[in-house]
């Protein structure tokens, strides 16, 4: 317990901690691919890029609450034109509307071919089951955001601490001792660039969950703990994971899911564990987008929360059997530049919001 904390508010700032986790990691998190592309490649200066962005996610994660907490928005489209004026943040709105579109596509997609690779199932199986976990989730508003990354979060760290303490102990580790990631051009300054990406990117598509987040709470002393607390789990899993990677390099890296590789090492606990893990992490995602995306629609469309989350998920079924490859590749490239604008604003907030 906190000092001068009472239980209610250190569960509130446990679960905001959680939100927090769940919302900004995703299936790219749990494979590993994300992290060896934003830090892993970069050598040592990849440990720098880490922990540059979790005191980054513990700033600017509080203050993008806080500025949910200030404003009382019930999405993002009042902070938006709050920091940019009604017109650019209109554009905003909408950008950021079909990108957390795409990517609820997407994490369908995933979840469909996570049954298939993983499981022998149906490609259909997968994906109707993830769509009936979201609905119960998302379909009840922010405390069943709440409510699931409560749950999921926990399962995720287990499996990293898990997985991280059998490797210290052996377990499949291919690097030999004095192994390094290949040499990377200009490393010092891509990871600085990469660091304010993935920081970016992450917190331009978590805004839908966290502003909302920041509103329901009533101190802002909640937020600023479970902002720390959040971003000190985020820094831990990078640590670990980019851990991982090296101590199964160069074997690992030669897989599209690397921390896939890293789970067969472990046998079927481990397996087992990384399956949940990585539905956990597409969950999460899932949960927090369609309730950002819902919350959106209905400031201008009056639609039962159940109603509106059950037609959105539907929707993007459909598109979920086709392939989205080419879509997440453009799509992200160009959420990340957007994101970067949203983040300038949150570092430069208008004087009279601070």
């Amino acid at each position: 317990m906190w000092r001068g904390w009472n239980t209610s508010e250190t569960v509130s700032a446990l679960a905001v901690a959680c939100t927090y986790v769940g919302t900004v990691v995703g299936a790219g998190f749990a494979s590993g691919q994300e992290i060896q592309q934003f830090f892993g490649r970069f050598q040592g200066f990849g440990w720098l890029g880490v922990a540059a962005a979790t005191a980054l996610f513990a700033w600017l994660g509080y203050r993008l609450m806080w500025l949910g907490w200030y404003s009382r928005a019930a999405s993002y489209r009042q902070v938006n034109a709050m920091l940019f004026g009604p017109r650019i943040g209109g554009w905003i709105d909408t950008a950021l509307s079909v990108m957390l579109f795409g990517v609820i596509v997407v994490m369908l997609a995933g979840a469909g071919q996570l049954a298939v690779e993983r499981l022998g199932l149906p490609f259909w199986a997968g994906v109707w089951w993830t769509v009936a976990c979201t609905w119960l989730a998302s379909a009840f508003g922010i405390a069943g955001v709440l409510r699931a990354n409560s749950i999921i979060v926990p399962v995720m760290l287990t499996f990293v601490v898990y997985a991280a303490w059998a490797t210290l102990g052996g377990a499949g580790s291919t690097a030999a001792s004095g192994w390094r990631f290949p040499p990377h051009p200009g490393a010092a300054v891509g990871a600085a660039i990469s660091c304010l990406l993935y920081v970016a990117y992450n917190l331009g598509l978590a805004s839908g969950v966290l502003i909302p987040v920041g509103a329901a709470m009533s101190k802002p002393r909640t937020l600023r703990a479970g902002a720390v607390a959040g971003a000190f789990i985020l820094g831990v899993m990078l640590t670990l994971i980019l851990w991982m990677l090296h101590r199964h390099a160069p074997a690992a890296l030669g897989y599209e899911v690397p921390m896939g590789y890293v789970a067969e090492q472990l046998g079927s606990v481990g397996s087992m564990l990384f399956t949940f893990a990585l539905w956990g992490e597409i969950f999460s995602t899932l949960v927090g987008n369609v309730f950002a995306l819902c919350a959106q629609i209905r400031e201008y469309l009056r639609v039962p929360m159940p109603w509106l989350t059950g037609a959105l998920l539907c929707l993007a079924q459909v598109f979920s059997w086709f392939g989205f490859a080419k879509l997440v590749a453009y799509a992200y490239t160009i959420f990340g530049g957007m994101a970067l604008v949203f983040l300038m604003a949150l570092v430069w907030v208008r004087r009279d919001l601070s």
